[in-house]
């Protein structure tokens, strides 16, 4: 079987894996929120075993996480590497396509938006190549093939903390 069920699974869930198994690869703490990356790697590798029991209950909340609650809430320059990252990880994109077709989807076009924000062709083009074959509507389409949405989102970028500002002012007066 070519692909396994582990890329089907989502939340939290804990198993015992070799150290081996890793082959020297870590979480890629330039993502945000995607830890999938590293486990898809490991499920190419290993034999996996589901066992309906609990092992071991741990607590997973705290500052030592290697991505915390907050991951969404970040600046412009984070997303910017974020998607630069994830680029590179061709396992996890591969996966994403063949099974969760329309998180891929979402995934690209930002990453498509950010790097042409940033002005980096040579990755835009490479989220572009992955997305041309998609047809998902007028709006997505015209995302996809124009420049303007990135210009447009880059100027919403820079104005939101100024109108972030202007709100906290308006509602203290009153």
């Amino acid at each position: 079987m070519e692909m396994r069920l582990c890329p089907l699974c989502e939340g939290d869930f804990w198993g015992i894996t070799k150290t081996s198994l890793l082959m020297g690869d870590c979480f890629n703490e330039n993502l945000l929120g995607i830890l999938s990356t590293l486990w898809y790697k490991i499920n190419e590798r290993a034999n996996c075993y589901y066992i309906h029991e609990p092992l071991n209950i741990v607590h997973i909340e705290g500052n030592d996480r290697v991505t915390d609650q907050n991951y969404l809430n970040v600046n412009f320059d984070r997303q910017i590497l974020h998607y630069e990252n994830l680029i590179k990880e061709e396992l996890y994109l591969k996966i994403t396509k063949k099974l969760r077709p329309d998180e891929f989807y979402s995934l690209c076009r930002a990453g498509l938006l950010y790097m042409r924000i940033n002005r980096d062709k040579y990755l835009s083009l490479k989220y572009y190549e992955l997305l041309k074959s998609y047809k998902k509507g007028p709006l997505s389409d015209f995302i996809v093939k124009h420049e303007l949405p990135a210009i447009i989102y880059k100027i919403y970028f820079k104005l939101m903390p100024r109108i972030k500002i202007a709100i906290r002012r308006f509602r203290n007066f009153f």
